[in-house]
């Protein structure tokens, strides 16, 4: 069984991108083939020989593709920028620029870290759709804001693509057609694009795919009070949590598992993959947002759980609406 998996990364994030990747090698060495599809957001050339001489010790592939032209496309677009980077679209372009040989593309985010094979995502149905993708956790919280969903929130980070079908049904070219003739200016863009324009052609993907780490450190009971989650999504992380095989490394109290001082679940897991990369002598630094993080922290131990859930909800909502509002005033 072979593999195709699409990434994609800037330099400031090749250390992340390679723990993603040791960490697919690791648990996936009965494939018979592994070939990475990097997109590239201005890597370096010695970070790219440095991923190369890793993923060759493993005696997989790696294809980097430029992903210079799609800047310039979104800029001339207007488009939002997420982080201040186009990067986040290039998942959307990329699909189309792998080779037509290549049925499935498995698209993972670089701040993943995969704990188990993924022969399931490799022959999923996807039920005559040309993606699959994992309910976003946030997801009515997100409709509370936008107000423009209807059906399931999915979210980016993980993505079955049926290449084919991506591509018989023009899915590039609506989502370009959406963004020159309705809206290109999203606060979570990718994600909100592949909702809107895909919404009746999404396969759902199960939790355990795209589990997001937080949500073990908060419990699913909390989890389900403050994101209002469905009864439906609270079952599926409770099965999830048995079985994860993919970890979506969300902040926890505003630090990720290369943050200095962070506590993260699995985190022992994450700094053994890294010790197998080029970067092994990463610095972790203090995260930038540290002041929020040792608020939401304190107040996490300090208040009353309900209390607590609350202003966890608020903050959210406030948060992500305010990201609304900038792009509308833009």
């Amino acid at each position: 069984m072979n593999a195709d998996i699409l990434m994609q990364s800037d330099e400031n994030y090749v250390p992340y991108a390679a723990v993603a990747i040791v960490s697919i090698m690791e648990n996936n060495r009965h494939l018979d083939n592994i070939t990475f599809h990097l997109i590239s957001d201005n890597i370096s050339d010695n970070s790219i020989a440095k991923l190369k001489t890793m993923i060759y010790s493993y005696n997989r592939s790696l294809e980097i593709i430029s992903g210079d032209f799609i800047a310039e496309e979104l800029k001339n677009l207007n488009a939002s920028k997420y982080r201040n980077s186009y990067s986040t679209y290039y998942r959307l372009y990329g699909i189309n620029m792998v080779s037509a040989d290549i049925p499935r593309l498995i698209y993972i985010d670089a701040d993943m870290v995969v704990k188990g094979k993924l022969d399931a995502l490799l022959t999923v149905d996807l039920n005559g759709n040309p993606i699959g993708m994992a309910w976003d956790t946030s997801c009515l919280l997100h409709d509370k804001v936008d107000g423009f969903l209807e059906n399931k929130y999915y979210n980016a980070g993980l993505l079955v693509i049926d290449t084919r079908i991506w591509k018989s049904s023009d899915c590039e070219i609506r989502i370009k057609e959406h963004m020159k003739n309705v809206s290109c200016r999203y606060a979570s863009p990718d994600q909100d694009l592949l909702n809107i324009v895909l919404r009746d052609q999404i396969s759902p993907i199960h939790e355990k795919f795209n589990y997001g780490a937080f949500f073990e450190i908060l419990g699913h009971n909390l989890s389900q009070r403050i994101y209002m989650w469905p009864d439906e999504l609270k079952k599926e992380m409770d099965e999830a949590l048995s079985d994860i095989v993919i970890y979506h490394c969300f902040p926890v109290f505003g630090k990720r598992p290369w943050d200095k001082g962070g506590i993260y679940p699995k985190k022992m897991m994450w700094d053994y993959c890294l010790s197998l990369t080029p970067w092994k002598d990463y610095k972790k630094k203090k995260s930038s947002n540290f002041k929020i993080a040792f608020f939401q922290r304190t107040l996490y131990k300090l208040l009353p759980k309900r209390l607590y859930c609350a202003i966890h909800r608020y903050m959210f909502i406030r948060s992500y609406k305010h990201r609304v509002d900038e792009l509308e005033d833009e």
